[in-house]
């Protein structure tokens, strides 16, 4: 019986070709996730007070700062029988957010956000291209989504669930990317 003998080069060649040939431009289920997580991870889910753009803020009553207020984030006081003011306690500081650095475009500018986590891809479930838009290889994928970790007890409160919008702890979305030298990104991370 013979035994052919490969050479140790050709093996490692042969190893190492399917990784070669797999690189981060690629048009791949994998390099599309990474592009959508890293996109994802600059936006931060937040419950919006676009009312409020600064602490402390006096006037009338407010449900969702009431809400918040049980749950730690924020101090009420009443400094007339008529009026209600509101500031921002240190667990409420260290989830607030300035509009000014959440890459989001519903938010108006000078509010503040407190922001209870970040999405990650749960799955691809489609994908459209890649095709050339104004010079550029683009792809738009659809994709369903979670929180990257579990929904803070502040933010299950029905009335901050409610003003967190539907879709607090996950849902679909699609993003449009655009091919790099460096791989995939979303067309919102190109100026960034």
């Amino acid at each position: 019986m013979s035994h052919i003998k490969t050479p140790w080069a050709a093996t490692l060649f042969l190893a190492l070709l399917p990784i070669a040939c797999s690189s981060k431009t690629s048009p791949t289920e994998s390099n599309f996730r990474d592009a959508i997580n890293y996109a994802l991870s600059k936006q931060p889910l937040c419950v919006g007070t676009y009312w409020v753009h600064s602490f402390p803020i006096t006037g009338d009553q407010d449900r969702l700062l009431d809400r918040l207020a049980e749950k730690g984030l924020v101090s009420i006081s009443h400094p007339y029988p008529w009026q209600t003011r509101y500031d921002i306690t240190p667990a409420g500081r260290a989830t607030m957010m300035h509009s000014s650095h959440i890459v989001n475009l519903l938010m108006g500018p000078g509010d503040y956000y407190f922001c209870y986590g970040t999405g990650k891809v749960d799955k691809i479930l489609n994908y459209e291209g890649p095709k050339t838009l104004l010079g550029d290889t683009v792809v738009d994928v659809s994709y369903a989504w979670k929180l990257s970790k579990p929904l803070p007890d502040w933010v299950r409160d029905p009335e901050v669930l409610k003003a967190a919008g539907n879709d607090a702890e996950g849902g679909t979305s699609h993003m449009m990317l655009v091919l790099t030298h460096n791989g995939w990104r979303a067309t919102q991370d190109m100026d960034h």
